[in-house]
């Protein structure tokens, strides 16, 4: 039976006291796991010291499934033979090396400084079973590569806050698994978002340069639960179809230019959900009274910065789980 180690290595305020404690920590374990038997695991002894690098030496674990280096202050450049690097201070381009690690299964450098393109060849290579791809990196250029659309078994995706351009590449709508999209770059949204990503959970693509008007589509991804455009330059209409998103929880589309200060701009207000932030944008109108039907376990609606006139409907009370209600700087 293949063994699975996890080593967990946590970065600490005093590197003194924190290595003490994991030392007898450690021995303590190595006597658990040896009952005592002297010559296992010589290296872990009174001598042992829990600092230096990590070295080549590691790639000769060959049943190893699982090394976790979360948040310890790595510096340097990627070893090929190691991997979640996430929260780190790694810099350079992802080592080509990765596609000799034909069963791993998660990638994971977010919070780091890498720099250079998206891989083209994590999609060519065989890395078949990836599942999780999180790039979330800040420094990475270019454009989403079409042969990601190859890795099959890929349900999250991620690329936060790099400098991307370029729009989603068709080629990714072969991936029926996929689940959660998060996205830095700018272009337009594909207009059969419901064809391309049917089984997608969690669309956030908040604080990028997105433009055109609302994918209408949406409407039609039935199991979506949070979707976050805000800070995008989308515009026009928002369709009162979302009602039928009944598993929404989070609709985030503050700082665009949706709506035409006209009287039908809320109607879309039917979707159930936990989450409404609407503010800066041109929604015009009447709150409408249906807004009392909205879901009771609505906690945040943020309406400021509109062009919303009126009354606030009494049916407002109803909304009994309502926590934070915001619609400052309208007309009303």
């Amino acid at each position: 039976m293949a063994l699975t180690l996890i080593i967990l290595l946590h970065s600490v305020v005093s590197q003194t006291l924190s290595s003490e404690s994991d030392k007898v920590a450690l021995l303590a374990l190595k006597q658990k796991l040896t009952n005592g038997e002297p010559n296992a695991l010589p290296s872990w002894n009174e001598s042992l010291h829990l600092c230096g690098t990590l070295g080549p030496s590691l790639a000769n674990l060959t049943f190893l499934r699982t090394l976790v280096l979360f948040n310890i202050h790595l510096h340097g450049e990627i070893l090929p033979q190691v991997l979640d690097l996430s929260h780190n201070n790694l810099h350079g381009q992802i080592p080509i090396q990765l596609t000799n690690c034909s069963k791993l299964e998660v990638v994971n450098f977010l919070c780091n400084k890498l720099t250079g393109k998206v891989p083209s060849w994590f999609g060519t290579g065989s890395m078949t079973k990836l599942s999780k791809l999180l790039l979330g990196a800040k420094d990475l250029v270019g454009t989403i590569p079409p042969s990601l659309g190859s890795l099959t078994s890929l349900h999250n995706f991620t690329l936060a806050r790099n400098h991307l351009e370029g729009s989603i590449p068709h080629a990714l709508a072969q991936l029926s698994n996929f689940k959660e999209l998060y996205l830095g770059l700018n272009g337009t949204l594909p207009s059969n978002m419901a064809l391309a990503f049917p089984n997608l959970r969690n669309f956030l693509v908040g604080g990028n340069y997105f433009n055109g008007t609302f994918p209408s589509s949406i409407s039609n991804i039935t199991g979506l639960q949070k979707f976050d455009i805000s800070s995008n330059g989308f515009n026009g209409p928002i369709p009162p179809t979302l009602g039928s998103l009944n598993k929404l929880q989070i609709f985030q589309v503050a700082g665009n230019s949706f709506g035409s200060g006209e009287t039908n701009d809320l109607d879309f207000l039917s979707s159930l959900t936990n989450l409404l932030i609407l503010y800066d944008n041109r929604f015009g109108g009447m709150l409408p009274d249906l807004i009392g039907n909205l879901s009771t376990h609505l906690r945040w609606l943020s309406m400021d910065v509109n062009q919303i006139s009126g009354t606030i409907p009494e049916g407002i009370g109803q909304l009994i789980g309502l926590t934070d209600f915001t619609i400052i700087e309208n007309f009303i």
